[in-house]
């Protein structure tokens, strides 16, 4: 296991928020839905990482792959689409929830995302799953933490 993953971990442990028990899709992505004509949200999908770790989960892996998107792959914000502090503002309006420890949902998502990368990595026989540092998750995971060594570039 990387030595950036269990630091990640470690962050996480210390500083776990009180979140109350509620539904998290798991993967809340503009890739899992479905739209009708009238631009509407009709369907979500994927649900295999569905849980009762709380609601704010799913803010957090949406913020880190609007941050993966735009920091990581470099690609532009997409017209249309709000700004992070739009996207907070609207979760918060449409849930009456506070969107607080955001720094560590977003830890959390790329712990995550980070996990099954490497473990997609080991699935293929690569035995050195740290070739997964390249990946801009866990420097993007590592700066929602505050921290600095992820030991990629």
């Amino acid at each position: 296991v990387p030595d950036w993953l269990g630091a990640l971990g470690e962050w996480l442990d210390a500083n776990a928020p009180d979140e109350p028990a509620g539904l998290s899709w798991g993967d809340s992505r503009i890739g899992n839905m479905a739209f009708g004509a009238d631009f509407r949200l009709t369907a979500v999908f994927d649900w295999e990482q569905a849980s009762i770790g709380g609601i704010r989960q799913d803010l957090g892996w949406w913020l880190l792959f609007d941050r993966y998107q735009v920091d990581g792959l470099g690609h532009p914000w997409l017209d249309g689409f709000g700004s992070r502090e739009e996207t907070i503002a609207l979760w918060e309006a449409e849930t009456g929830a506070a969107a607080s420890d955001l720094s560590w949902f977003e830890t959390f998502a790329g712990y995550k995302l980070s996990i099954i990368g490497v473990r997609a990595l080991m699935l293929q026989g690569k035995e050195n799953a740290r070739a997964f540092d390249a990946n801009p998750v866990p420097r993007l995971a590592s700066e929602s933490a505050g921290l600095t060594s992820t030991g990629n570039a």
